[in-house]
């Protein structure tokens, strides 16, 4: 099964579930709080356990954790237990929170999610960061305004350009057609190489 057929598949729940937020996260190890970030890159594909999930990697660009690393990761096949929210719950709230349209909110249009996160990219965030025992936990609070240029350059300090060579991700391509872009959103198989940090991308902890 392709993975668009597997996002037609969730289709109907999709359309059911309503966004509700909580946390789950991985990423650098910061004290609680909230954090102005921006995006780096926002996919959805399968795990290693080949489970379809979304994921948001951040930067923090202002205060003294500049330039630490947090990711937002959601299992969309999770169920909703124990007065647990599903994954597509908690995914469309991310999505909420960072200005989908009330389309895709509502429907689940495979092209139309590819090109919301592509462009999400560069795209200023406020996260909120909460930790349960051994676990980080990450909020999408919602989108910023941008910071002043020469600002956001002494915060964030220059990019690593070997980083950015070494990963490729959902967004990285800026001319492509609506079928490049859900190649990108789907395509790109295991993330082992990309878990760092305080846990395991595949393990969400929410409260």
């Amino acid at each position: 099964m392709s993975y668009e057929d597997r996002l037609k598949k969730i289709r109907k729940k999709w359309q059911k579930e309503k966004p509700a937020s909580t946390g789950g996260a991985s990423g650098d190890n910061v004290p609680e709080g909230r954090y102005q970030c921006k995006i780096k890159s926002a996919s959805l594909k399968p795990d290693r356990r080949d489970d379809l999930r979304g994921r948001f990697e951040m930067t923090i660009v202002t205060g003294e954790h500049a330039g630490k690393r947090l990711i937002r990761s959601t299992n969309l096949e999770w169920p909703a237990n124990d007065n647990k929210p599903s994954g597509i719950a908690l995914y469309k709230a991310d999505l909420e929170s960072l200005g989908a349209p009330e389309s895709l909110i509502k429907d689940l249009d495979p092209k139309e999610l590819a090109k919301f996160l592509k462009g999400l990219a560069g795209t200023l965030c406020e996260v909120a960061v909460a930790h349960k025992g051994s676990y980080q936990n990450v909020y999408i609070n919602g989108l910023i305004e941008p910071l002043e240029e020469d600002e956001e350059e002494k915060e964030e300090g220059p990019e690593d350009e070997s980083e950015g060579e070494s990963e490729e991700v959902a967004g990285a391509s800026s001319d492509g057609s609506d079928d490049d872009d859900l190649d990108d959103l789907l395509e790109g198989g295991d993330e082992s190489s990309e878990s760092s940090g305080s846990g395991d991308d595949d393990d969400d902890e929410w409260e």
